[in-house]
């Protein structure tokens, strides 16, 4: 996450040194770890929250798999079939 923040988000707006890039880029990198590791620990304190999302992101995922599924394996497909598809699906 900190070489797309630096790539894709700073450098091209802002002209730094190297070396004040390499300074930005090791602060973005524990920026981002001190993000994720709270972020997991907050996790594990909302027991049936995550398994809530976890069922949301299941029920939505499906469709959305076959729905890429069927563009990537049949390319002739239009939308009417996509709709249909979609129209099949339990959720």
């Amino acid at each position: 996450m900190a070489a797309v923040t630096m790539e894709d988000l700073i450098k091209p707006r802002i002209k730094l040194s190297e070396k004040k890039l390499l300074l930005i880029s090791k602060g973005l990198s524990v920026f981002f770890g001190i993000v994720c590791v709270a972020m997991a620990g907050l996790a594990s304190l909302m027991g049936h929250m995550m398994q809530a999302v976890s069922i949301i992101g299941g029920v939505t995922g499906g469709p959305l798999l076959g729905l890429f599924s069927l563009g990537v394996l049949c390319p002739f497909v239009n939308s009417k079939g996509s709709q249909n598809l979609a129209k099949i699906s339990p959720w």
